[in-house]
């Protein structure tokens, strides 16, 4: 019933028309694109196909973005179906904090809600009571002051954005640190604890240039870099920042105010920090992690162990047996990853079935936990997961959402409020990442490379059809006007056309592409030099779009799943038998 109402109010959205690692805890981290689902503690949310933005679970500080919540068996307000935010449009990317939320549009605006105690809503001052003059509450708002945006990140207390110039603004708590500058403002009597350092508006982090993504874990924070270096800052108490050592202050974790290079990582395509762990993936899909693995939570065998006891790892370390990864997010204590051909592995805290699955037995500590990455049964052609406190979702290549874990907020998005160990489809619809690239993986990639003819066959629906097609580093790239021809006449067909004054090749949605000839041509079989095109202009129905190309002997190709995105045209692999589908419908 819940799919149903979703997929019919979506349906009827969709109908008036429509025009994405930014990865904190439970944003979906996928290499050189924004998340388009974020989990957190009890609540969730997930952007429609046109852009829309839906939340559900706890609301008891206007984390949601609406007012439409039951009061709860917990004492709190919630909602356990998804529900649209009111006032929001054209939302490409969106991250949650622990009671706070944050939505990303593709004009590059940022608009937050919720809790504003540390100014972590960005609106120049801070509140700790829901309805005040300075505190969101269930009303999203612009944040001043910003440029351009390209993505975003929410950690607990504290707030980022990188925008188009590649520079980094955080706000909100920093007690340790986590802002990456030091706090010249402090909370006071106001039902907070006095003292604590905070900036309440958005403040460059000095030092920083050429950020393309950012990730905000508990109390420390990260930036990637266009060259794929990755600098932390903040809290270290476990190792967290990947330095090498772990250090204590007055607070119980070091104070690093300074952003500075992890040693070791390199070629790194996406981020993602966890409460008091970190992981990075590379561009050739290993993952590494690093930090408190007291859980078995870094899916690596820990030396180190702390006064208590506790495992932890200071340095990065590759997590073994999972072949390329395409996606990770971490939660408080457990971890999860998504395999190039669309498998979701989870590891550390099991508690309640948080993992998708129950763990066999106890570990030594007398915990469920599992510390070897283990398949989560039920989903298929998953692209991306998210994590939140004690709660999951694996989003598909179809845009289907599944959930897992524990519901008693109604944070599963099912309509009730049962723990859920097996993971369950609650909604369908929901904008794949990278539909509208706003960070583009080219800053990531080489300027020249070699191209191999691809060794996959290619369907169109049931049909297969030839293409030129090369493999250039683990990506699939096609000819934009084969593509239009080979889509022309279904549900998603568009036209490319040349605007000779804006000197920009055009794609029209709807528009049935008519041959110019030298279409559908098969290549010569052999490996050619490819290089990257990083002055190509291409629109969108009137609108820029970026999309990562490689000239090929005079000619553009361009990447597939950026094409696939960008139209909401379904693609998915067959690793069995080396076939890629595309589905027009």
């Amino acid at each position: 019933m819940l799919k149903k109402m979703i997929a019919t109010l979506l349906i009827l959205t969709i109908c008036v028309g429509y025009s994405m690692p930014t990865h904190a805890i439970g944003d979906m981290g996928t290499p050189g694109q924004t998340s388009t689902v974020s989990l957190s503690v009890g609540f969730s949310a997930a952007i429609a196909e046109n852009g829309d933005l839906y939340t559900w679970g706890e609301n008891e500080y206007g984390q949601l973005g609406h007012d439409k919540s039951a009061d709860g068996q917990w004492g709190s307000p919630y909602t356990s179906t998804p529900t649209k935010v009111p006032g929001l449009s054209g939302v490409v990317a969106v991250s949650l904090g622990f009671s706070h939320g944050a939505a990303l549009t593709a004009s590059g605006e940022v608009y937050t809600w919720g809790r504003n105690d540390s100014g972590k809503l960005g609106y120049g001052e801070a509140s700790s009571s829901v309805g005040s003059s300075n505190q969101a509450g269930s009303e999203p708002k612009k944040v001043p002051g910003l440029p351009k945006v390209v993505a975003i990140s929410m950690g607990a207390h504290h707030s980022a954005a990188v925008t188009a110039d590649g520079d980094l603004y955080t706000w909100g708590d920093n007690m340790f640190g986590q802002l990456g500058y030091k706090s010249n403002t402090f909370r006071g009597a106001d039902g907070q604890t006095a003292g604590m350092p905070y900036t309440a508006t958005p403040t460059k982090v000095p030092g920083l240039k050429d950020v393309v993504a950012v990730s905000l874990g508990f109390a420390h924070s990260a930036a990637l870099t266009s060259n794929g270096e990755v600098y932390t800052w903040g809290r270290n108490d476990f190792g967290q920042l990947g330095y090498g050592s772990k250090d204590f202050d007055q607070y119980g974790g070091a104070i690093s105010t300074t952003p500075s290079k992890v040693p070791g990582l390199k070629n790194v395509a996406a981020i993602t920090m966890g409460y008091a762990f970190s992981a990075a993936i590379t561009t050739s899909g290993d993952l590494y992690t690093w930090g408190n693995n007291y859980s078995g939570q870094l899916g690596n065998k820990s030396t180190e162990k702390d006064s208590f006891g506790r495992p932890f790892t200071t340095k990065p370390t590759k997590v073994p047996g999972l072949g390329k990864i395409i996606s990770v997010s971490l939660g408080a204590t457990h971890s999860a990853a998504v395999t190039a051909n669309g498998d979701v592995y989870t590891w550390g805290d099991n508690w309640l079935g948080k993992l998708g699955y129950l763990s066999d037995g106890l570990d030594d500590a007398g915990y469920p936990n599992t510390a070897v990455p283990t398949k989560v049964p039920v989903i298929k052609n998953a692209i991306s997961v998210s994590l939140g406190y004690e709660h999951g979702a694996a989003l598909t290549a179809g845009g289907e959402l599944y959930t897992w874990g524990v519901n008693m907020y109604g944070q599963l998005g099912d309509g009730g409020t049962t723990t859920l160990v097996s993971p369950t489809r609650v909604i369908d619809g929901i904008m794949l990442p990278g539909r509208m690239p706003l960070v583009s993986d080219m800053m990531l990639m080489p300027t020249n490379a070699i191209a191999n003819p691809t060794g996959s066959t290619v369907y169109v629906g049931d049909t297969p059809v030839e293409f030129e097609a090369y493999l250039i580093n683990g990506s699939n790239y096609f000819k934009l006007r084969d593509l239009a021809f080979a889509v022309s006449g279904t549900d998603k067909q568009f036209a490319v056309g040349w605007d000779d004054s804006a000197r920009a090749v055009t794609l029209t949605s709807g528009k049935p592409h008519g041959s110019t000839g030298g279409e559908m041509l098969s290549g010569d079989g052999t490996a050619k030099n490819a290089t990257l095109n990083r002055n190509i202009a291409i629109t969108k129905d009137g609108q820029p779009v970026e999309i990562m190309a490689y000239l090929i002997g005079g000619s553009n190709f361009v990447k597939l799943r950026d094409i696939m995105g960008l139209f909401n045209i379904g693609i998915t692999y067959d690793d069995a038998t080396r076939s890629i589908r595309i589905d027009a419908s």
